[in-house]
């Protein structure tokens, strides 16, 4: 108060330019990091490696070897890639989407639980961003809270509750939800599929939330606790 009566502010430690490129450019978390908001980041205290840290990077490498099992096995990244699925039966196409899924979480989780180690052997400790299996969701709003957990924070804090404003009625969390699909359509690309993509999620939870489905979901996720491995 005495500062703004002189006409003069304290600015916090960290609030300058250094800081804000140490966040941009921190190295563990800059190319496949989970999302780690700037005070979060500025508020980490270094601390020495324990042994939860050792713990969590030795079942990132576990995930790693078996990702590569999994892809020897069932190269679906080189089938999508290559379009020999299209010539599947509907029955056999629905099985391989579902592995491919699969698949495509290992390939996430282990990226950014490498990221995430790195982090905290550094003494950051940013959020999990795989909190959940594919098979271990109850509801589509609660797969995507646990895929790329961490993005969905941010959506949350930064697209979705601004949209609601003061009055969050039903309508209106109808509304921001859509918008934050079509935002995160338009970050990964502008292209018509995505598009797509999140109208179909946007349908799903919107359908969801019309029949309760959500709220029940989330109501036996939090009887549930946290996943042992998100330590």
């Amino acid at each position: 108060a005495r500062a703004r009566k002189q006409g003069t502010t304290t600015r916090p430690a960290g609030y300058d330019l250094q800081g804000c490129l140490a966040h941009a450019l921190y190295a563990p978390l800059y190319v496949a990091g989970p999302v780690v908001a700037f005070d979060a980041f500025r508020n980490s205290k270094s601390k020495p490696i324990s042994g939860g840290d050792v713990s969590y990077a030795l079942r990132t490498l576990i995930v790693g070897g078996f990702l590569e099992l999994v892809l020897r096995r069932c190269p679906a990244f080189a089938l999508g890639a290559s379009g020999a699925f299209r010539r599947l039966e509907a029955v056999d196409m629905a099985a391989f989407a579902f592995v491919t899924i699969n698949v495509l979480w290992l390939k996430f989780c282990f990226m950014w639980r490498v990221a995430r180690s790195w982090a905290r052997f550094d003494g950051v400790d940013p959020p999990e961003n795989m909190g959940r299996f594919v098979c271990d969701n109850f509801a589509a709003a609660g797969f995507w809270r646990g895929w790329h957990g961490s993005f969905n924070r941010w959506l949350v804090a930064y697209v979705y509750r601004p949209l609601l404003g003061a009055k969050a009625s039903s309508v209106r969390r109808l509304a921001a939800t859509g918008v934050v699909f079509a935002f995160v359509a338009l970050w990964h690309d502008a292209r018509p599929k995505l598009f797509v993509w999140g109208l179909v999620n946007f349908v799903l939870v919107g359908l969801e939330r019309v029949v309760g489905v959500e709220a029940r979901a989330r109501r036996v996720v939090e009887r549930a606790g946290p996943p042992a491995w998100d330590t």
